[in-house]
């Protein structure tokens, strides 16, 4: 299980890596080609191919004081051989403060690389950093 954990820790800290530096590309194969996004509101069916729309995205983020974010902590469940539940917490930076938010990823691996089939946001990202304005 510390192998799962290792690779899970380090898949999700490159992901947030590529986030921070807007590498899409990487951003978008760490999805899997079609995947569920939820939020506290409602659920999507996102095709990996349309992150063009996320760059958007980070920009208003960081247009709204989003300037840092880390992985913090994350708990690793093998589901089965293929699928891993991650519940990861993230240390974002907002203007002066720092906020904890939280996510669950539910990972499929292939045997040759982890790929993100399932991602809830436990928060509103986009409703709480205009909340903080």
């Amino acid at each position: 299980m510390s192998d799962v954990r290792e690779n899970v820790e380090r898949f999700l800290e490159q992901y947030q890596a590529a986030l921070a530096n807007d590498d899409f590309e990487t951003v978008a194969a760490s999805y899997h080609d079609t995947f569920l996004f939820g939020l506290p509101q409602h659920v999507h069916v996102v095709p990996a191919k349309n992150f063009a729309l996320a760059a958007k995205r980070r920009q208003e983020f960081r247009g709204k004081g989003l300037s840092q974010t880390r992985l913090k902590q994350v708990e690793v469940t093998s589901i089965d051989a293929n699928y891993i539940q991650a519940r990861a917490t993230f240390e974002m930076h907002i203007q002066d403060a720092t906020k904890d938010v939280r996510a669950t990823y539910i990972i499929f691996d292939d045997g040759a690389r982890l790929r993100i089939v399932l991602q809830i946001d436990h928060q509103d990202l986009a409703q709480e950093l205009s909340e903080q304005r």
